[in-house]
């Protein structure tokens, strides 16, 4: 899920691409889902769940893998040894 996200964007915004949520070490990946709008969606695992009001647990914020924001990490990779 981790690779180069493709997204048709006007923004003319440089790295957008690759800086967009799907590429972010801070994305869980293996909690995407297909929203009704077809856009692909995860959550952002930046900072600690929080408890939004009238609600029994925590929850992360559900961002869209197009997404991004100005605390953009790249995911790690591994080299075998």
């Amino acid at each position: 899920m981790n690779a180069i996200f493709e997204i048709s964007d006007s923004s003319g915004l440089p790295g957008f691409v690759s800086e967009c949520c799907a590429n972010c070490r801070f994305f869980a990946s293996h909690m995407a889902e297909v929203n009704d709008a077809g856009e692909v969606t995860g959550e952002c695992r930046r900072y600690p769940p929080v408890m939004p009001p009238g609600e029994r647990r925590a929850v992360f914020p559900i961002v869209g893998a197009g997404d991004w924001c100005g605390e953009h990490r790249a995911t790690i990779t591994t080299k075998a040894m």
